[in-house]
Formats: structure tokens, C-alpha cells, sequence
């Protein structure tokens, strides 16, 4: 039946259109495996979809690992996705051992130019870039210019949005510099948001103006379709310009001014960026965690307290001392519970920045 009913709607879609046909398992998965084999053999189909609705539900997910198991045992190597549009996507496919599932996200790495001067960046840190000028007899060696100022060509950039499979659903600019200081950021955001790609952005949110932050909320109107993550990782002006030797406390004005312009957009129209305030957790500002989510209360944004990565012994000064670690624990527990208070969505990771003992 199931074929018949496929056969019937394709008989009347144009040819240019490319026709995937959507499964509801229903209370039996007798006939599933077998119909999903029929379906890949004889429509000769890229991939195929299992509708689900909701949460997993412990019978569905043993109904759903069985017709997986079938089809491994009898060596199925086609792709099987479930909705993209169920919020519990990801829990499905672990759960039922999906291991069908391809490609739904892409990161690209826009631009490795960066206008900021973080102390624990890699790359433009300024005592890494100290450590570099001595390494090369006084100046940055030509490699590491090149490097620097590397940008991924702007006919590349396309090429990869004709190329990535019919299934990825998010993009995710960003990486070793501020993607929006490559020069064709705009036309490249919007290339991608015109093909229906949710696009999330990893910046600082310096370099853009008022009128290019509009355009990012006039591509925003479906829900979760533009994501910023704005790289703060200060609570206050201060701490901003000690976590960015060579930005002086007006950037951090600057950067606020972005984010609540964005934030009264989405007040105003009811839709907009959804953007979330990053705290790379260091020495210098782990005290600030609380400020933090006070920013996000203030700004209506998600906060992340991320943990530092240490990408070299020079950046291990910046490590927050085991001494400290009474304080730095008190600090995260009074950041969850005022994001509660305040109902802030908190990211954060749930074990302990020293020893992996969990903060409740």
C-alpha cells in the first residue's frame, strides 16, 4: 500500500522535484523493513524519512531499534532520517541506534581575521603573537601574515552551498577568526538563509553596522533560523578590556549597543536573532559568571559558560589556580540559580572545572 500510494503522487509531480516519501511506523513494524527496501530499490531515492512526533516514548524507540536492526543484519547502507522538524531530533536518533542518520550540519570557516586581542585566543592572542615575533627574529614570519589574513574565497563559499547534501539544515560560520570580517559576509549569510539553511554565527559583534544587523533580523522570520553566539566573556566594561589588552572599555559599549539593537528588533516584530552571550570561563572573569546571566536577563539572550581551551603553555596563565577552586565552584552555583531566578537559558557544562565533580 504504501508503494502504491508513493507510485501514485510521483506519477503526478513534475520530474524537476525531487520526491521523499515520509513513514509513519502506525502500531506495526512488520512490513516496514521490507517496505523500506522496496522503496530504495525501485524509486532509486537518496534517502527516506520516519515521521515522529514528540519525545521518544519507550515502546516507539524498541519499535524503531528493531526495523533499524532488520535492515543492518541485511546490510542496508542507504540514508534514514527522522523529521528535522521534532525538537527531540538528536534523542531519537540515539536512542533507536540511528545509525542511518548522515550529514545536518556544516561549519565553514569564513575568515581567520579577527579585530579583537583575546588573551586566550590561539591565534591573535597579543602574548602569543609576542612569543611568535621572537620565535621569528624580531617580526611575524610571512607564514603566519598569510595565515592570519587567510579568507575562504567568496566563489568557494557558493560552491559549497550548490554542493552540501539535500539533508544539512544548519550552517555554522566561524573558527579561527570573526567570519564578519570577511568582505562578502553578507551576501554569503544571505545565500544560504535564501536556501532555507538555519545559519549560526560564532563573533564578536564588532565590525557589522546597525543596517547589516537589520538585514540579519529580515532573515530571521522563521523560528531558530539565525543564531549569533557573541563572543563577551566579560561581566562588565573592565574586566572586557583586561580580557582584550588592545580594546579599550568603549568596544564593550559598542558591543552591547549590537546586542540590545538586535534584542529590540525581536521585541518589536515578535521574531529575530536568537543570540546567546559567550563567557569563555578563565582567572580573569570566572567571578563574573553571575553578571553574566544578568546580561542575559537584561539583553533576553541565552548565556554559555564555556570552559577555557588552553591551545598552548602560554595560555596556561590563564587557567583559573586549583587554589581557587572554592570560589570558582560558589560562583557557578550562584550563576544557576540566578539564571533560574530569572528564567535565563543557561548553558553550562554540568561538571566541575578542576576534578569533574558535578555542580547541582
Amino acid at each position: 500500500e504504501t508503494i502504491e500510494s508513493f507510485n501514485k503522487i510521483k506519477k503526478i509531480t513534475p520530474t524537476n522535484i525531487l520526491l521523499i516519501p515520509e513513514i509513519d511506523f502506525g502500531e506495526s513494524d512488520i512490513q516496514v523493513g521490507p517496505t523500506i527496501f522496496e522503496l530504495f530499490d525501485e524509486f532509486k531515492l537518496p534517502f527516506i524519512f520516519i515521521t515522529i512526533n514528540g519525545a521518544p516514548t519507550n515502546a516507539k524507540v524498541a519499535q524503531i531499534q528493531k526495523v533499524f536492526e532488520y535492515l543492518r543484519l541485511r546490510g542496508l547502507k542507504k540514508k534514514i532520517y527522522f523529521s528535522f522538524s521534532n525538537e527531540f531530533l538528536e534523542e531519537w536518533n540515539i536512542k533507536t541506534f540511528n545509525t542511518f542518520s548522515g550529514m545536518r550540519m556544516v561549519h565553514i570557516d569564513l575568515s581567520n581575521k579577527c579585530t579583537h586581542s583575546c588573551v586566550f585566543c590561539g591565534v591573535w592572542g597579543p602574548e602569543f603573537l609576542d612569543r611568535v615575533k621572537i620565535d621569528g627574529g624580531g617580526k611575524i614570519p610571512p607564514a603566519s601574515v598569510a595565515f592570519m589574513n587567510k579568507q575562504l574565497p567568496f566563489e568557494m563559499a557558493n560552491k559549497i552551498l550548490t554542493e552540501v547534501p539535500e539533508t544539512v539544515s544548519i550552517v555554522q560560520f566561524g573558527g579561527v577568526g570573526d567570519p564578519l570580517t570577511h568582505p562578502n559576509w553578507h551576501e554569503i549569510v544571505c545565500s544560504y538563509r535564501q536556501k532555507g539553511i538555519r545559519v549560526e554565527i560564532l563573533t564578536n559583534l564588532d565590525c557589522v553596522t546597525f543596517e547589516q544587523l537589520e538585514v540579519l533580523h529580515s532573515l530571521s522570520r522563521a523560528q531558530y533560523s539565525m543564531h549569533l553566539y557573541v563572543n563577551v566573556s566579560a561581566g562588565n566594561r573592565k574586566t572586557y578590556s583586561v580580557i582584550r589588552p588592545r580594546q579599550n572599555e568603549q568596544v564593550f559599549d559598542h558591543i552591547m549597543k549590537n546586542v540590545e539593537f538586535l534584542s529590540n528588533l525581536k521585541k518589536k516584530d515578535g521574531y529575530g536573532v536568537d543570540l546567546t552571550l559567550l563567557h569563555v570561563i578563565n582567572k580573569n572573569n570566572y567571578l563574573e559568571m553571575s553578571e553574566m546571566v544578568s546580561l542575559g536577563n537584561k539583553y533576553n539572550t541565552r548565556v554559555w559558560l564555556k570552559p577555557l581551551e588552553v591551545h598552548s603553555e602560554i595560555h596556561k596563565q590563564f587557567e583559573i589556580p586549583s587554589a581557587e577552586k572554592a570560589p570558582y565552584s560558589e560562583s557557578l552555583k550562584n550563576a544557576i540559580i540566578l539564571s533560574k531566578s530569572l528564567d535565563v537559558e543557561l548553558i553550562h557544562d554540568s561538571l566541575n572545572y578542576f576534578k569533574g565533580e558535578t555542580i547541582e
